[in-house]
């Protein structure tokens, strides 16, 4: 069964919406948890530390990434609403491009002023290198990751809020085994 917005609005059409969608915010946090176990276990404190001391740039990335698809969804929503699809799809497309190249200038300049912004977040000089790791890294696939949650926003839009689910899993599934890959056998 498939809900468009263009159908009146019930109590079960809110819930089949919103219940996928918390459920991926619900993911995206347990991203975090995910990194902050194998961390801590495979790693250490200071690297726990650390991940913590620059998670916060982490977490501005992603506010820009949300801030930019829930106004960009209202926007293409109304279009849609008002039978206007063409304008839309102009919309979104645009909309996308920019996301995208935001997410591009946050990886670049991230990487050039890195030490800047790893001291400015509280680092001192033991987790320094631990800081730079984690967040050199995290920089290099920041334009997917605003693409990643731009699109998740735009699923509920389109009416396919479970889409978003499932990428929000498929996210958290390849997060862990990234996870592994990237701190116990590469070290």
């Amino acid at each position: 069964m498939s809900i468009g917005l263009d159908r009146k609005i019930s109590l079960k059409s809110i819930i089949t919406f919103t219940l996928p969608t918390m459920s991926t915010m619900i993911f995206l946090s347990l991203y975090t948890i995910v990194d902050g176990v194998f961390i801590s276990r495979y790693v250490g404190a200071e690297a726990l530390s650390a991940t913590n001391i620059v998670y916060p740039v982490i977490n501005l990335v992603l506010g820009v990434s949300i801030m930019m698809s829930t106004g960009g969804s209202a926007i293409v929503a109304m279009l849609l609403g008002e039978k206007r699809e063409k304008k839309a799809r102009s919309i979104f497309t645009s909309l996308t491009i920019v996301v995208f190249s935001i997410g591009i200038l946050i990886s670049i300049f991230g990487n050039l002023f890195i030490k800047n912004i790893i001291y400015l977040a509280g680092s001192t000089e033991e987790l320094y290198l631990y800081c730079y790791d984690y967040l050199a890294t995290t920089l290099y696939f920041v334009p997917v990751a605003i693409l990643k949650t731009y699109f998740d926003y735009f699923l509920v839009t389109a009416g396919k809020p479970g889409l978003g689910l499932l990428s929000g899993i498929i996210g958290g599934i390849t997060n862990m085994i990234l996870d592994y890959v990237f701190i116990v056998p590469l070290k």
